[in-house]
């Protein structure tokens, strides 16, 4: 009976984990353009741009894509769809389900080597899954996240002694493809840095011989550490990727506006908030410890950025799940009472399957997600109503000429349906490119702001004249519109007229 509801629980886990993933694209701005620049460096004989390609404001600007190799990868899965657009992107979907599938495993993998207990192991899991819900997206973290937690299955088992040290050495190989993957390489090198301080705090205050160094594994670590490091730079831009996420953190305006920047909201992240009651909880109920320094310094580090930034919580949960099925473990064994002990694992496994059939059948947020996962099933690769559609059409259509002006929220789509090929946008949130700049340009003309804000600043008609914009994409709300309205240079198109005069501008509002 037991071993039937361990194999019932580890399937119901992954179909949760696919559940949670294979969702048609809703609101996601940057799955567009990342499909393709993968489909512009395959067709460009895999020759990377030097400079920005896809928006003309920062087309002077080096590109250094530290994602480039993940961007291949999705295109790759968007050809094996069936040739429609659907098709291509509901593959880039299940291959982010895939990733996801792996990283929660891992986890889940790792209490269970650790504690024995399946149904524990898969909680664990669950946990990872449920800190990596508001960041689920068909996006190059993803594969970080994998990677990141078999980084941390690999130093633990080593750690422990379940395998040989010198399997350590698959990390600095690793590290190469991470590197071209995605920018959250630098997890690795944080992981082994924090495996590596703890080595030289033992040597420091528990040793007392003078052979201390060599028995402890701080030369390996040190050497594994460097090796990473290295391999890190075999990148088509080197040491520049390491300097990328500091244009963002650095910028004011970008950590003020961008949501995925702010601290969570707990009505939308009950895990996390659940995460740090039951850490507390422990600290005060648990008898003996479970936690090495290593892994101390690993959530303490991450649940730093976790509470400064949403976007890190998948990193809390890959970092302290499986911590959290040790305590869980050691807290089951503490249980005074003998009959219920035995009892325990069946507990377990129906809290998971009460965990997991809560998230994915609640409507909290509108649609459960098994209704998104229907939609999914049914042929939906994106919800059409969510996206410049119509308007992408229109201007393909009718032979728009010109630079255009857009948004940012509109800017993914517009660059898969319209740059290079037609029209290059005005700007997109590839922020790690070019900063707050440009952003700054389009909240000023969207928002008709006629006053200098700051020092250098033009006013919204002086930027559309600066950047010489001759039609312009803008939902229905933004301010500008009124003003565009006044404004004798500028015609509504629409979705039926298109102006003849060619001077006059035109202008397209969405509903």
């Amino acid at each position: 009976m037991r071993q039937f509801l361990n194999i019932f629980i580890i399937l119901l886990f992954i179909c949760s984990v696919f559940s949670f993933a294979l969702t048609p694209i809703r609101s996601d701005n940057d799955v567009w353009w990342h499909v393709k620049t993968g489909k512009i460096i395959t067709e460009n004989g895999f020759s990377l741009p030097k400079y920005d390609i896809l928006a003309y404001t920062s087309e002077s600007i080096p590109w250094h894509n530290h994602e480039w190799l993940a961007q291949v990868v999705f295109y790759s899965a968007f050809k094996l769809g069936d040739g429609t657009e659907h098709g291509g992107f509901r593959m880039v979907i299940l291959l982010t389900a895939l990733l996801l599938v792996v990283a929660c495993g891992l986890v889940a993998a790792l209490t269970w080597r650790e504690t024995g207990s399946v149904p524990i192991a898969i909680l664990a899991g669950l946990l990872a899954l449920l800190l990596s819900r508001r960041t689920i997206y068909p996006r190059p973290p993803l594969f970080s996240y994998a990677l990141f937690a078999g980084w941390l299955f690999l130093l633990r088992e080593a750690a422990s002694g379940r395998i040989k040290r010198r399997w350590l050495w698959v990390l600095p190989v690793v590290m190469i493809p991470w590197a071209n993957l995605h920018g959250g390489f630098i997890l690795g090198i944080i992981a082994i840095g924090a495996y590596l301080a703890a080595d030289i705090w033992k040597v420091l205050v528990q040793w007392r011989s003078t052979t201390g160094w060599r028995e402890t594994n701080v030369v390996m670590n040190a050497a594994i550490l460097v090796a990473c490091l290295a391999a890190s730079l075999i990148n088509p831009y080197g040491y520049n990727l390491y300097l990328l996420p500091g244009r963002v953190m650095s910028d004011t305006l970008l950590v003020r506006i961008i949501p995925e920047l702010h601290s969570p909201d707990f009505f939308y992240t009950l895990a996390f908030e659940a995460l740090l009651l039951f850490l507390v909880a422990s600290g005060f109920i648990l008898k003996k410890k479970v936690v090495t320094l290593p892994e101390g310094l690993l959530i303490i580090f991450f649940m730093h950025q976790g509470l400064q930034h949403v976007r890190h919580l998948p990193l809390v949960g890959i970092v302290s799940a499986p911590v959290c099925g040790r305590i869980f473990a050691a807290l089951a064994e503490e249980i005074p009472h003998a009959r219920l002990k035995p009892h325990l694992p069946s507990l377990f496994t129906l809290a998971a399957v009460l965990i997991i059939g809560w998230s994915v059948a609640n409507h909290r947020e509108g649609e459960s997600f098994i209704d998104r996962n229907l939609r999914f099933f049914a042929g939906e690769g994106y919800y059409e109503a969510n996206f410049p559609v119509a308007e992408a059409n229109f201007i393909v259509a009718n032979g728009f000429t010109g630079r255009m002006f857009n948004q940012i929220n509109e800017a993914g789509f517009l660059i898969w349906r319209l740059s290079p090929e037609y029209h290059k946008v005005f700007t997109d949130d590839r922020y790690d490119i070019f900063g707050g700049t440009f952003m700054r340009h389009e909240q000023i003309i969207q928002n008709g702001i006629d006053r200098k804000v700051a020092p250098g600043d033009r006013t919204w008609d002086e930027l559309l004249d600066y950047w010489r914009v001759n039609f312009i994409v803008v939902t229905a709300d933004a301010p500008v519109n009124e003003l565009l309205e006044k404004d004798g240079r500028w015609e509504r198109g629409g979705f039926s007229v298109r102006r003849a005069d060619p001077r006059l501008m035109d202008f397209i509002m969405r509903s």
